[in-house]
């Protein structure tokens, strides 16, 4: 898994992934909101040695001792009790710690408390119970103020900014985490670089989403789905040099993947290419070709392979010039005994000595056993997968019965491709009527 197939699952999944930081956030600040603010003031006392230049490693140790017997005692109960009762308060209204700043002489005591003005008053308070203590053990070190608590302005916790930053981190991670494990729940195919891995067939054309005015070659030549057909038609041609095959199969492993409208724009362009072209609308259950060229469908496949009718009487000549249809027709028995008559091979074989190509619709291939019966009968078998649609284990299990059918897979097309790059080949086919419009009016 490359970068830039992480960065296709953080996009895909961007909602997933925007709204855990937002909603830790949201939780944060109303938690930080709802939590009674502690305000923190400090006393620093500084201990006096004696004057002497001698270092006497014994008042060193004494000097060590003092500070932490009186830091010991200023915690104690005893102490808190006596200085908090001069407040009108209790222990438990305060939280006191101490601490000794590295390599000084000084004492630093810290009181926490939710009274702001009660935590400023005991910190010095205790402060002077220290210098007291000190004086009482009638030694040269004596203990002086050095800095002392002042009221603080604002709360020390809960700290707001800090906790909503952590949250989003939070939240950020959690959202990443979720969209992968979501994504490798999720067994859709989002993308043409996953079609081209579970396939593992070459690509014959991306086929980008269209309206309904762009969804045929010939009703909007100027459009970027045109231009892929177009390209389609130049990969198609180019797959059959050195081969001689004509008919060509259209599959998808579910239903409504867009078979019958590439079989269809695919017909139309190479016709432009001036090659003839047959299209036989093979799905007898659900007929789609006759309502895309707007031909009748009274007769077509299903009463030739009866035996009711001849080729010129199901044969159509569309409006479009190099095109033909065969429709389905009406299918009056089950449509796998009628795929499966002996009639089929000679017919197709006959076809194709009279046209260049033979473009099949058939069936979804895991739906029914329809197209898996005309496998055989083919030259070529094109995919047709459906982008944001299509489901991995059904196209993996497509691409395996084709291949224990020996059918000769040519490769995909994918429906409905995501746009490529910078999005210029749009902007350009965009602006192409304009620039014929302008010309035709100099004209």
């Amino acid at each position: 898994m490359n970068i830039r197939l992480y960065i296709e699952i953080l996009w895909r999944r961007k909602w997933v992934l925007i709204v855990p930081p937002i909603v830790a956030v949201v939780v944060a600040f109303f938690l930080t909101r709802a939590i009674t603010p502690t305000y923190t003031a400090a006393v620093t006392l500084r201990v006096a040695t004696s004057p002497s230049r001698t270092v006497d490693y014994g008042e060193y140790l004494y000097s060590s001792r003092v500070m932490n017997t009186i830091a010991t005692m200023i915690r104690s109960r005893q102490v808190l009790e006596l200085v908090t009762a001069e407040f009108d308060a209790s222990p438990s209204d305060v939280s006191v710690s101490t601490d000794f700043p590295a390599n000084t002489e000084l004492l630093r005591i810290v009181v926490e408390s939710e009274d702001r003005v009660l935590a400023a008053n005991v910190a010095n308070a205790l402060a002077a119970q220290a210098i007291d203590a000190s004086r009482e053990l009638r030694r040269a070190n004596v203990m002086s103020l050095f800095s002392p608590a002042t009221l603080p302005e604002r709360p020390s916790s809960p700290n707001l900014l800090m906790n909503l930053v952590l949250a989003f981190i939070v939240g950020a991670f959690a959202g990443v985490g979720i969209a992968f494990f979501v994504e490798n729940l999720d067994n859709t195919l989002h993308s043409t670089s996953q079609i081209e891995d579970v396939t593992g067939l070459d690509l014959l054309g991306k086929i980008p989403p269209s309206s309904k005015k762009q969804r045929y070659v010939w009703e909007h030549e100027l459009s970027p789905p045109s231009e892929a057909f177009r390209r389609l038609r130049t990969r198609i041609i180019s797959a059959r040099e050195g081969h001689d095959w004509k008919t060509i199969l259209f599959t998808s492993a579910q239903p409504s993947e867009g078979k019958s409208t590439i079989v269809s724009n695919l017909a139309f362009v190479l016709a432009q290419s001036r090659y003839r072209v047959l299209v036989i609308d093979c799905d007898l259950r659900l007929p789609r070709i006759h309502t895309i060229f707007g031909i009748a469908n009274e007769r077509g496949l299903s009463d030739l392979l009866h035996g009711n009718c001849s080729l010129t009487q199901v044969i159509q000549k569309t409006r479009y010039d190099g095109v033909w249809v065969i429709p389905s027709g009406i299918a009056n028995e089950h449509p796998d005994i009628l795929l499966n008559s002996p009639r089929l091979a000679p017919l197709l074989a006959q076809l194709a000595e009279q046209v260049d190509f033979v473009l099949l619709d058939t069936a979804a291939f895991l739906a029914v056993s329809d197209a898996a019966m005309l496998v055989p009968h083919a030259d070529s078998v094109v995919m047709v997968v459906a982008r944001a649609q299509a489901q991995q284990g059904m196209v993996r299990s497509t691409c395996e019965q084709l291949a224990g059918l020996n059918a000769n897979v040519i490769g995909v097309v994918v429906n409905k491709a995501e746009e490529d790059g910078t999005g210029m080949y749009t902007e350009y086919y965009r602006k192409a009527p304009l620039a014929m419009s302008r010309q035709s009016g100099k004209a």
